[in-house]
């Protein structure tokens, strides 16, 4: 059925699809059963080998406020850039294919942010193998969200994605703030990071209408591994430009750094370690070249006791560390796994606290 009342769109809702025909119906009609109906969907279909880009037409066909373009695989980046500069509505929201909408989840982002909002931010439900647990990076109760609050939350959590927010276009504009395509892991982060140091009226929600989809394990975060190593660098080294060009805070852009390399680098290690296809000899190699990084000697205060083992060279006792954390993670998860299906969750909680090694 075609919307007929169809006007300038108030609200430009970006979603780049790739690979996703499994997705693509709940995602969609979620967005088209909004109770707010003055909003354009830009489907951006990066080169898909599947049938998402057939099923997206198809959709278009039916509803003249779905848009969809068409690119060669350029990864997502690209695709979400080709949308914003498409994009004709005064706000703007993004979504990932593979997430869904709770039908009132634009009315309340629009309503608030057409108040002299700069940027608006919403709770979300994380649903996994675990369960829906429902999860707000910003909302903080009876406390003023200033900007060095926001900045330090874009860091927690997933306080960096794109969704769950609604932007003003023309403050993306004016700063061609877009997303760089050369970095394949947390460029998300760096828009939202860079759009949040330019922008001065925020406000959290205390309501989760964002559902988002961890049950999904093709996804890029997943197969997080030392490949994407140069891109991690080029990550680091464009946040030290963002952080120095708009200067918020001296000491926090330190503690930004340092909390964001050393959550690089132990992320790094743990999922080296727990790949089941990479040998003792390559995982060894792995931390030997992960240790000569010139960037761990910018590091301070170091925290995680991998990173100063990483960094003190001590490379045969992080390698034991790291099984060692591997294994514990296997039991913890099965635990947590099995516990959580009887719906017991005060012995979950109790047996999750146990350390199984020192």
């Amino acid at each position: 059925m075609s919307y007929s009342k169809y006007t300038e769109p108030k609200v430009s809702i970006v979603v780049p699809v790739y690979d996703a025909e499994k997705y693509i119906c709940r995602c969609v009609d979620s967005i088209l059963n909004q109770t707010y109906k003055n909003f354009e969907v830009i489907l951006i279909d990066d080169g898909s080998t599947d049938n998402s880009l057939e099923i997206l037409k198809g959709y278009a066909l039916k509803d003249i406020r779905l848009k969809v373009l068409s690119q060669k695989n350029s990864g997502p980046s690209s695709a979400r850039n080709k949308g914003i500069l498409a994009a004709r509505g005064e706000y703007l929201t993004f979504i990932d294919i593979d997430d869904y909408l709770d039908k009132d989840y634009l009315a309340v982002l629009y309503n608030e942010i057409k108040k002299g909002f700069d940027l608006v931010f919403m709770g979300y439900r994380d649903i996994s193998k675990y369960g829906v647990v429902n999860l707000n990076d910003f909302y903080i109760d009876s406390i003023e969200l200033v900007k060095k609050i926001v900045v330090e939350n874009i860091f927690k959590g997933v306080g960096g994605t794109l969704w769950s927010k609604i932007f003003r276009r023309d403050i993306i504009l004016k700063n061609e703030i877009l997303l760089n395509r050369e970095i394949h892991m947390y460029e998300d982060q760096l828009f939202v990071l860079q759009y949040a140091l330019i922008a001065e009226k925020f406000l959290a929600l205390d309501c989760n209408g964002y559902n988002y989809n961890r049950l999904n394990e093709n996804s890029l975060s997943s197969k997080l591994s030392i490949k994407y190593y140069p891109s991690l660098v080029r990550y680091i080294d464009e946040l030290e430009k963002i952080l120095e060009k708009y200067s918020l805070d001296k000491a926090l852009n330190q503690s930004i750094l340092n909390k964001k390399l050393e959550s690089i680098y132990s992320s790094l290690m743990l999922k080296i370690y727990s790949d089941r296809n990479c040998s003792s000899k390559e995982k060894l190699e792995s931390i030997r070249f992960l240790s000569k990084d010139k960037k761990l000697e910018t590091l301070e205060r170091v925290e995680s006791d991998l990173v100063k083992k990483l960094k003190e060279k001590s490379i045969y006792r992080l390698h034991i560390k790291l099984q060692l954390l591997i294994n514990e993670r296997k039991i913890k998860d099965f635990i947590k796994f099995k516990v959580l299906r009887r719906g017991n969750e005060g012995i979950f909680r109790y047996l999750f606290s146990i350390k199984f090694w020192g």
